[in-house]
């Protein structure tokens, strides 16, 4: 067995990356929405903006999970 560094991108990675991009993308839409319609965005609008928060968490989680200190 050899110590090689996987190739390829984590899940986890992919995952928060997709996450954060989405709810991002719905906070633009939510004031998009408010400045051309006038009208309140639906509600589908606010629960994808939780996305982002998710996705930030999600890429925390990789980041420590990913930065441990190596053993000697």
């Amino acid at each position: 067995m050899t110590d090689s560094p996987r190739t390829g991108t984590p899940a986890l990675l992919v995952a928060a990356l997709v996450c954060f991009g989405l709810g991002l993308l719905a906070i633009v839409v939510m004031f998009v929405t408010l400045l051309v319609w006038n009208d309140p965005p639906g509600l589908w609008i606010y629960l994808s903006a939780m996305l982002c928060p998710l996705g930030f968490l999600l890429g925390l989680i990789h980041a420590l999970r990913s930065g441990r200190r190596a053993r000697r």
